[in-house]
């Protein structure tokens, strides 16, 4: 076989190799981004001491310890389903912002309320089609 013909076949099969490769990728992500979020879902509500809540429209806070209330919301928000909506990169403002506090004060988990069916964690906005939030 002429070296040719051999250096040919062997850019065939490299170029074959990467577009699977791609191929992989591509499938990977797409079934990544439509699959379904959760959040605080590795998280009980005994764990959280408080929930802080600051309001994007007035500028006021709240926190919340009561332990009923914490259980709650936390049980609330994990049990929907969110899906990718697109990103937020760049995007400014919201309604609330969320910070979940442990007992020893360290930040469990923190996002962004934008309405009663979106919820933004950068880099995505997260949607609930059941507007549960």
């Amino acid at each position: 076989m002429p070296l040719r013909i051999k250096e040919s076949c062997v850019m065939k099969k490299k170029l074959f190799l990467t577009l699977v490769i791609l191929l992989l990728v591509v499938i990977v992500g797409v079934v990544w981004y439509i699959t379904p979020s959760k959040f605080l879902k590795n998280v009980s509500a005994d764990d959280i001491k408080f929930i802080h809540i600051f309001n994007g429209n007035n500028g006021s806070n709240y926190t919340i310890g009561e332990k009923q209330q914490i259980s709650y919301i936390v049980e609330n928000l994990q049990n929907i389903s969110f899906e990718k909506s697109g990103l937020s990169f760049g995007k400014k403002g919201y309604l609330y912002r969320l910070t979940f506090e442990d007992t020893e004060g360290k930040i469990i988990d923190k996002f962004i309320i934008n309405s009663n069916d979106t919820l933004r964690n950068d880099p995505f906005f997260y949607h609930d089609g059941s507007n549960s939030i």
